[in-house]
């Protein structure tokens, strides 16, 4: 494993270098989360923080499967997918849900639209100067939204000459690099004959316009997200094998796999309680607040599973709205519903989970 051969290194430049303690003890906190066995719970074994109802305040229940949700510090917006209705939504705390573009992840023939989750859209996140981009799945394509025309400018549609799966989550990165996931699951279900590519893709889309393969052996890569310090990147694995989530270490072009390893397997879970892991969003300090089967996940930086927000129908994504540099909440989408869950209590509940 590539982080914990590294972590010799580390241990041996500290002596040579200043290094934040911070940042020292994260990277160790991984090495070790590397070198030990999976964490694989059971149902049973997770501690339960909250509740729907309770913890996560139900705003909006006539969602047909809410996906990619994003929050836009500078307006003070949450935007997010409703797949079957070919929608983006905005949710604001004070004017409450409007539609914001439809048709959005297919604008072909309406008769084309036949209400399957893979034509909408799906995972959206702001570009370094804030204007959106999302996963058009019906157009299987990585997209930019012009809000004042309500136009889409392609950024990726293609790897290798043959057209993307279904583009399901991507993140954006400091340097303006985007990343994406491209299970072929969705097309496979339907119409296997519509996939060029006979691979499931974690791919780069670089400042410059390329898209780049970064692994294409996982079976279903759902969602996708980086650490604060954009060293590690996490990818959620939701079926066509073990349910789970993944840490990897990038080169430093962040175009090459050094190592990769399973942190936390539902694979007890599958079958069992509802849902997959999905969506994610990281906080500033390293928290990683993860979609899966029975509700929201909740990690810390070291990687240790510290509870779990339960609901009842299944989530698909968050994202983390804040007020100043404060983490004020989380809102939470999936099929029939969006939630919203108060931060502060939720860290002080996990920040106590043994």
């Amino acid at each position: 494993c590539g982080i914990v051969d590294n972590c010799g290194k580390l241990a041996e430049n500290c002596g040579m270098k200043k290094i934040s303690a911070a940042c020292l003890g994260f990277a160790f906190a991984i090495c070790c989360a590397s070198a030990n066995e999976v964490f694989t719970p059971a149902p049973e074994d997770v501690k339960i923080l909250g509740t729907e109802g309770d913890l996560a305040k139900v705003l909006k229940r006539d969602i047909g499967f809410g996906e990619g949700a994003l929050y836009r510090p500078s307006t003070n917006e949450v935007f997010f997918s409703d797949q079957p209705k070919n929608m983006i939504y905005r949710w604001t705390e004070k004017d409450g849900f409007s539609v914001f573009m439809r048709p959005a992840g297919y604008t072909g023939a309406k008769g084309e639209m036949d209400k399957a989750i893979d034509f909408g859209p799906n995972a959206i996140a702001l570009d370094k100067n804030e204007n959106l981009v999302f996963c058009q799945q019906g157009h299987r394509r990585i997209a930019r939204i012009d809000e004042k025309r309500f136009e889409v400018e392609v950024l990726s549609d293609s790897y290798d000459g043959k057209k993307l799966n279904n583009t399901n989550d991507l993140c954006v990165l400091k340097d303006g690099s985007i990343f994406f996931t491209d299970p072929g699951f969705w097309h496979k279900r339907r119409a296997p004959e519509a996939n060029e590519l006979d691979f499931s893709g974690i791919y780069k889309i670089t400042p410059d316009g390329k898209t780049v393969l970064i692994d294409g052996s996982l079976p279903q890569p759902n969602g996708i997200d980086f650490s604060p310090d954009e060293k590690y990147m996490y990818i959620s694995q939701s079926g066509n094998g073990e349910q789970c989530w993944f840490v990897y270490e990038l080169d430093e072009t962040k175009t090459k796999v050094l190592s990769k390893k399973i942190f936390c397997s539902l694979k007890k879970w599958t079958g069992k309680v509802r849902g997959a892991p999905d969506g994610m969003t990281i906080g500033k300090d390293g928290w990683i607040y993860a979609t899966g089967n029975g509700g929201v996940h909740i990690f810390s930086p070291d990687l240790k599973h510290k509870g779990l927000v339960k609901i009842e129908n299944q989530v698909a994504n968050c994202c983390i709205i804040t007020d100043g540099d404060k983490e004020k909440s989380l809102f939470v989408v999936g099929p029939k519903g969006a939630y919203i869950i108060d931060m502060q209590r939720l860290k002080n509940l996990a920040g106590n989970a043994n």
